[in-house]
């Protein structure tokens, strides 16, 4: 029903990275804090859950974009 993919797009790292900050800056965790201190070595650990059916939606979406772009140039 998902797939669990690396967290590489610049965008998601981007807002990844956010979340915690604010976890850390709300909450005062020790545990986000070091993720902070250490953002790329923890980057590794994280996954993105992506649902398989959205993942199709998405895909039948840009290819349906492209044919467009084609045909209006």
């Amino acid at each position: 029903m998902v797939d669990l993919l690396p967290v590489t797009e610049y965008k998601d790292v981007g807002t990844l990275s956010n979340l915690i900050n604010r976890h850390v800056l709300y909450t005062g965790s020790t545990v986000g804090n070091a993720i902070v201190d250490d953002f790329a070595a923890a980057l590794e650990k994280f996954v993105k859950v992506f649902p398989k059916d959205y993942r199709r939606v998405l895909e039948q979406s840009r290819a349906v974009q492209r044919q467009w772009e084609l045909v209006n140039g």
